[in-house]
């Protein structure tokens, strides 16, 4: 718009009518908008600009709007500057600020430093995103409030407001009025902050705002009236679980040369219970209490299975762990109960072990042994060399099964019985009785 005006309009090559017709009401007719659209008329959407043409622009990096490090006018010089955008009747630019519905987000894709430098000889090979969903509300705040380049109003209505009325949840989101949820953020003006990988909650080993410091931290969030979040810690209706998606080390491997084609997944289903003590309840992070809360209740109300699993009441299944907080463990492939010879965990020590675990009512896990009703069984789906060959280049086309159904009673009396693991009793309970 800047350039138009300055190269045909100060030099007398088009009119200002000229001007308005071939920025506006012709791409309007184009796109078959016209009179909605490129017209000041009853009825149009009053989508108009105000251009200062005796105000003076200089173009370049240091004063576009955008983050690119380069611009193709760099350095060009000129009059005419528009100074305010007005769309259907909203003032929603003046001045270089936007005075509009605009909004905050962030898309968070973020990849640790080993993945970022897959494309250190292409950067057409760089996994493309950033992390920011932590970091937003500091950021904004702190280059936009703080500055006075917005008010504390604007900032509520831009991170939170728009956003609400955008996905068409305004006003039980982005308000606070009755019937609306209650979900606030306390931000400390006059508190600082210092953005980093030793600061974020993020595993990853980067950080696009290293080093970033300033001023204004949210240091409560509120959730439906909830406190969720206190001063780094979470105190509200989180949970803890896992996908528990676990490869060997030879699918693993199959990503050496390209991080992209490692299987995604790794263990967790036996190790975060113990996990979660050791790093919350026994650091003082969390409560005895709160740890039932996240790992057991908030997952039964989720499922909408609470009050039946994840209490102790009348009624309830009477699904229970007892877990010895004095009680060291060390985690690893020699240790796990899994057949994987990985372990994301391995090495890792602390203390509180589950040694019983009840399912209604019923000991089914003691000290490491099933006690239970667990049973013995196979799908028994095999596949001859040739057809398992077909995965030798790509194991995610191996053909998935193999032979048991003729060999598992000799196997489980072998293994189990013979080794003094478990009785005659139970052998016959585990391979028929439970079915």
């Amino acid at each position: 718009m800047h350039i138009i005006w300055d190269s045909m309009v100060e030099t007398g090559k088009i009119t200002v009518t000229d001007y308005v017709r071939v920025t506006s009401t012709e791409c309007a007719k184009i796109f078959n908008i016209c009179p909605r659209k490129g017209a000041i008329l009853e009825g149009s959407d009053a989508d108009i600009i105000i251009l200062n043409p005796k105000r003076s622009f200089a173009m370049g990096t240091r004063t576009h709007h955008s983050r690119s490090d380069t611009n193709v006018y760099e350095g060009r010089k000129g009059k005419g500057m528009v100074e305010v955008t007005i769309s259907r009747g909203r003032v929603v630019w003046e001045d270089g600020l936007n005075k509009g519905n605009c909004l905050v987000g962030t898309d968070h894709c973020t990849f640790n430093s080993t993945q970022k430098a897959f494309g250190s000889d292409d950067f057409r090979k760089i996994p493309n995103g950033v992390n920011g969903i932590e970091e937003r509300m500091h950021i904004i705040w702190d280059s936009m409030v703080e500055t006075g380049k917005i008010t504390v109003t604007d900032y509520v209505r831009v991170t939170s407001t728009e956003c609400a009325k955008i996905f068409n949840i305004y006003p039980r989101k982005g308000a606070i009025l009755e019937g609306s949820d209650a979900d606030i953020i306390i931000l400390n003006p006059k508190r600082s902050f210092a953005m980093g990988t030793r600061t974020h909650h993020s595993r990853s080993d980067t950080n696009v705002y290293e080093g970033r410091k300033g001023k204004g931290m949210v240091e409560v969030t509120i959730s439906r009236g909830r406190v969720v979040w206190e001063d780094g810690l979470n105190k509200g209706n989180c949970l803890v679980g896992t996908d528990h998606c676990t490869f060997n080390s030879t699918q693993k491997a199959f990503g050496s040369d390209d991080f992209r084609k490692i299987s995604n997944g790794v263990n967790g289903i036996e190790e975060r219970m113990h996990i979660i003590w050791d790093s919350m309840v026994e650091t003082g992070k969390i409560t005895v209490t709160d740890y039932v809360r996240v790992t057991s209740t908030e997952c039964a109300k989720i499922f909408n299975i609470y009050p039946r699993k994840g209490a102790i009441l009348e009624g309830s299944d009477a699904d229970i762990i007892i877990l010895n907080p004095k009680r060291s463990f060390a985690m690893g492939t020699r240790t796990h109960h899994s057949r994987s010879d990985t372990n994301v965990y391995e090495g890792r020590k602390g203390k509180g072990m589950v040694e019983v675990t009840i399912s209604r009512g019923r000991v089914v896990w003691e000290d490491g042994l099933n006690k239970g009703n667990c049973l013995v069984g196979t799908d028994h789906c095999t596949f001859n060399s040739t057809q398992k060959a077909f995965g030798s280049d790509d194991f995610r086309k191996i053909p998935n099964g193999v032979n048991g159904i003729e060999e598992r009673m000799h196997i489980i009396w072998d293994s189990m019985v013979e080794t003094g693991k478990i009785t005659v009793t139970d052998y016959v309970r585990v391979t028929s009785i439970e079915w």
